[in-house]
């Protein structure tokens, strides 16, 4: 098998958008890369009516090999994550939510010895948990819902 960095770009796939009339009905646009960025680009060009074609050079996140690539990324999604979920629209972060586990605590570990609070339950008082999700499933829910 060859590096991920050599492997050509395999298409995602090409979905159409649903609106006709819509702002950008009969544009037609190529996304390059299906991580987070790329794959909430793509929601919002299909909600605006564009056809949307996605390259990306790794293997599916929802595949097996998706697993077996060596990169696992784990990430927190707070508010900041959570709206730009929701300006697609609230079915879309309804599918990621059950993929991770809620938290209201974060700690960063600069050494070993060295552990600085940057979010403690007292911090979020009132507000909706962050989400601690690994990069592949953020990305296997989002494709699935395209």
């Amino acid at each position: 098998s060859s590096p991920p960095a050599a492997r050509a770009a395999v298409a995602v796939g090409a979905i159409a958008g649903q609106s006709e009339g819509a702002p950008l009905a009969g544009l037609e646009a190529v996304v390059v890369g299906a991580g987070p960025s790329g794959l909430l680009l793509a929601h919002r060009l299909l909600q605006a009516g564009a056809q949307v074609e996605i390259f990306e050079g790794r293997s599916d996140p929802r595949s097996p090999e998706a697993l077996l690539e060596g990169r696992a990324y784990a990430l927190g999604l707070g508010i900041r994550g959570r709206t730009a979920i929701r300006t697609v629209d609230d079915e879309l972060w309804s599918a990621i939510e059950p993929s991770g586990f809620g938290s209201e605590w974060f700690q960063l570990h600069p050494t070993p010895t060295l552990a600085l609070d940057l979010r403690t339950p007292a911090d979020g008082k009132g507000l909706e948990p962050s989400l601690l999700i690994y990069q592949t499933d953020l990305c296997g829910a989002m494709l699935s819902e395209l």
